[in-house]
């Protein structure tokens, strides 16, 4: 099965309901059907104009809205690889990522030329709004309406890649991953038994398509027959005005985004009231704290957590009853997912151990594009690893306790970084805080905490430090500690760890440029 099979049931039941909708129009599901149809035949007419070796990539840089969806799954329709790019890209950030996946088509908006630079000499460029297309046409949009809405009869198999996203280049260099249609296809089926998702959700997707997360709930919806309701922008008060009008009962987001919906809500004393039923995070651990305020505002809805990976996609799951019971872990194995923590030994570890998790599932990726080595040391016998090391209790909830790649090594110890910022996040006078491995003569790395404070709240170093040394050991507390008023962050919401890494290394000069 394909992600795009489930439109002829939906159309046979249905075919009126609104598929999709954001704030310039709404299409149905017989209009989403035609539109992917005229587009899947409008590429294959490409193929004519240039011919392509092996399986075609179509690059998308367009901005957060249906065109994109229409777009993604006309590619997927045919067997050909979407590429998503980030609008928030330079010229040089694409004419890399171009460099590395090397797409046959580029499809964009005008007001992005001007970043494209070299990326037009090794692919065919298309523009929507363009005056001067390479196919004479006023636009792409004309040029769609030309194309036949007859559905392309192609054989495609479950195990065609249909989908090329990046890491999100915490560590400095991105890699361009692909998926299948069968991974996306098994974790659908995953997804409706965790979640309990059926076709009556109305789902607000509030992050960037770019983002595997949003661009996972709003493909997701649509195969279900859902009804998918698009942000072009996050903004948290505008995410307060949709619920206020409409009756989502869905929204996935990381939790950054939460806290910045928290802070708008004090100001409606209503909210209480709205239709919102399930909330879905992930993209980086959601503290309890935070979890708490959404009680506060939300008292009835059922709160979700996943700890995934691109690479991995769902691992674990914390449904309502683990978010009451241990809210500081990522809960049990997700849905058809067997994990296993082993030792460097590559032997299972006990219960309270720590151990380099492993996880089989049909979810995982097909790999790394043209990069068997990476993805070697990725999947091994079957199992798959991006390095995050955990425990698991008695109960079988498991906790991350940090990633190998992000682990110091001070004076020839171990210490997890994620480990102590769990710990300063206690404290309510800290807004985020991150800790970083600074490179250090004697000691090898020096443990700095980077730290952003709540406005007009401010912690002394040594009470920060007094703090540390009362619930951690004494060689895992920080030794220098930076107040910043604002952190880098990556596409996917999370802070650039790397980035910030470089900044302490080599002197903080250009951090407010």
């Amino acid at each position: 099965m394909l992600i795009t099979d489930n439109f002829s049931t939906i159309l046979q039941n249905n075919p009126t309901k609104i598929a999709i909708q954001n704030d310039q129009k709404k299409i149905t599901y017989n209009e989403l059907n035609t539109r992917i149809n005229q587009i899947a035949n409008g590429l294959l007419s490409l193929g004519v104009i240039k011919p392509v070796k092996g399986t075609p990539k179509v690059a998308l840089l367009l901005d957060n809205g249906i065109e994109f969806l229409e777009t993604f799954l006309a590619v997927a329709k045919i067997g050909w690889i979407a590429v998503p790019f980030d609008t928030k890209w330079n010229s040089n950030e694409i004419e890399t990522i171009t460099h590395k996946c090397s797409p046959d088509f580029l499809i964009t908006e005008e007001k992005y030329q001007k970043n494209l630079k070299q990326a037009g000499s090794s692919c065919l460029v298309l523009s929507f709004k363009s005056k001067n297309n390479l196919l004479k046409m006023k636009s792409l949009e004309q040029w769609i309406d030309l194309q036949s809405e007859i559905p392309p009869k192609l054989e495609i198999t479950k195990d065609s890649l249909f989908y090329m996203g990046f890491t999100s280049g915490t560590t400095g260099n991105p890699k361009a991953f692909v998926r299948s249609h069968h991974s996306w296809v098994e974790s659908f089926k995953g997804g409706n038994i965790e979640f309990e998702c059926s076709s009556n959700d109305r789902v607000l997707v509030l992050g960037p398509l770019v983002h595997s997360l949003f661009l996972y709930a709003a493909i997701h919806t649509l195969f279900i027959g859902g009804h998918v309701t698009l942000l072009t922008k996050f903004s948290p008060t505008k995410t307060l005005e949709i619920l206020e009008h409409e009756s989502i009962s869905v929204i996935y987001f990381v939790p950054t985004m939460f806290e910045a919906i928290h802070q708008s809500s004090k100001k409606n004393p209503n909210i209480a009231e709205y239709s919102l039923q399930t909330v879905i995070s992930s993209g980086a651990k959601w503290s309890p704290k935070s979890k708490q305020h959404l009680k506060e505002i939300f008292p009835n809805v059922n709160m979700y957590e996943f700890y995934g990976a691109s690479e991995l996609s769902f691992v674990t799951i914390l449904d309502p009853k683990g978010n009451e019971e241990r809210p500081d872990s990522v809960g049990r194995p997700f849905h058809n997912v067997k994990i296993e923590l082993r030792d460097p030994n590559n032997q299972v570890v006990k219960d309270g151990e720590v151990g380099k998790l492993y996880v089989q599932s049909e979810y995982i990726f097909s790999g790394y594009y043209q990069n068997e080595a990476e993805t070697a040391l990725v999947i091994k016998d079957g199992w798959a690893t991006v390095g995050d090391m955990a425990v698991v209790d008695k109960d079988g909830y498991i906790t991350i306790v940090g990633r190998e790649k992000n682990m110091i090594i001070y004076g020839g110890l171990n210490i997890y970084p994620e480990e102590v910022e769990k710990i300063l996040l206690h404290l309510p006078e800290i807004d985020e805080v991150i800790v970083i491995g600074v490179s250090d003569s004697y000691w090898g790395e020096k443990i700095t905490c980077v730290v952003k404070f709540k406005e007009n709240q401010l912690l002394s170093d040594r009470e920060l430090k007094a703090y540390c040394r009362k619930h951690l050991a004494a060689y895992k507390c920080p030794r220098d500690i930076v107040t910043v008023d604002f952190f880098p962050y990556t596409s996917s919401g999370k802070i650039a760890r790397k980035r910030l890494k470089d900044w302490l290394e080599n002197g903080m000069n250009d951090y407010y440029e």
